[in-house]
């Protein structure tokens, strides 16, 4: 589970934002991102406690150069935490959230979601060469103990590669009309 933690961290760039969400995403990440210090590049928001103000102090403690309104309690909240924040860091979620900015898009990157202004989403060409080499880079979630014991609360992180995996057809698909990458 931990590695799944790894993968989520080294999905994105240099100066990101993630908001995770969930359960897994949240606690694995956050246990590799303040007990190994990889990463400490990234900026991690756990969505919920943003949302429901408790995590303020935190954001503004470790991330001062996030702009973040003094109560970001209701997704309203997030459009000028993205709109303010957007030129400076690439942002990222677990899940993709559904009040955003007008003109902007998820667009999905392995276990993670980038949001883009539309016109910087890059090529479809683009989007599938990055998204090869973040799925080349991830472990096997069956690799470690989850391919031997099949434990209720290890047991469906494998779920979220499944998920990521089948995103990733659909967007191959959908916006590049590659079907057989989609397959």
């Amino acid at each position: 589970a931990e590695n799944f933690g790894r993968d989520i961290l080294n999905t994105v760039e240099q100066n990101s934002v993630i908001f995770l969400q969930g359960d897994h995403p949240v606690f694995n990440t956050q246990y590799v991102y303040y007990t190994s210090g990889l990463r400490n590049d990234v900026r991690i928001i756990h969505l919920s406690k943003l949302l429901n103000g408790t995590g303020l102090r935190q954001i503004n403690k470790y991330y001062p150069e996030l702009i973040i309104p003094t109560h970001g309690d209701t997704l309203a909240n997030m459009l000028p935490i993205i709109e303010d924040n957007y030129d400076a860091h690439p942002l990222y979620a677990t899940l993709p959230f559904e009040i955003i900015p007008v003109g902007y898009r998820w667009v999905p990157y392995g276990l993670l979601y980038r949001l883009y202004k539309e016109e910087d989403i890059p090529a479809y060409s683009q989007v599938s060469a990055r998204s090869q080499l973040i799925w080349d880079s991830y472990q096997h979630p069956l690799d470690g103990s989850l391919g031997k014991y099949k434990n209720l609360m290890l047991s469906n992180v494998t779920d979220y590669y499944k998920d990521a995996s089948v995103r990733r057809g659909l967007y191959a698909a959908t916006h590049g009309k590659d079907y057989e990458n989609a397959l």
